[in-house]
């Protein structure tokens, strides 16, 4: 089962995201933990703005890991919160689904169209609607619901169908 933590997969450099995440995060109880490339300047500046909401000590910075451990993270959460994936196609987004955890995306983003209905979708910059939808991850009624939909949500996405999607996210980064 989870521990109530939030997990945030991803690089810290989206600032306005990351605040509300822990704006959010600081209305509602449990760790925030923090995975993925973290760069020292990012990292003081996240670190700063969970001081100025005092959750700096709910905050662990993981950094880049190893499949095992990313996987005993996505399993321990309560939530994954990846508001900042505006990027098109997202990964992170079926891993969580895979697992049956509840996802925190960015309404009208390629992560809210992946995840479809088994996400939670959100005005990601306000920290309010972030807490709403960090509450609603933690309802138990609302888990037992992704934990049906978010599985069958990710089998959607055949190898092919992912590859396409991978490609089209690279095409649009590159502006192609």
């Amino acid at each position: 089962g989870h521990d109530g933590s939030i997990l945030f997969v991803g690089r810290l450099e989206k600032r306005k995201c990351v605040d509300a995440l822990l704006g959010g995060a600081a209305r509602v109880p449990g760790a925030i933990r923090l995975a993925g490339r973290q760069a020292s300047r990012a990292r003081a500046r996240v670190e700063a703005a969970a001081e100025r909401l005092s959750v700096l000590d709910r905050v662990e910075f993981h950094g880049v890991v190893d499949d095992e451990e990313l996987d005993r993270l996505y399993r321990r959460a309560c939530v994954v919160a990846l508001q900042s994936a505006s990027e098109g196609f997202v990964f992170a987004v079926l891993e969580a689904l895979a697992r049956g955890v509840p996802v925190l995306v960015a309404e009208g983003t390629g992560a809210a169209e992946t995840g479809g209905p088994a996400a939670l979708a959100v005005d990601t910059v306000d920290p309010e609607a972030v807490a709403t939808a960090l509450r609603k991850a933690a309802d138990p009624e609302y888990r037992r619901a992704v934990a049906v939909a978010g599985p069958a949500r990710a089998l959607e996405f055949t190898p092919e169908r992912t590859a396409r999607g991978y490609v089209e996210a690279w095409r649009d980064a590159l502006g192609g």
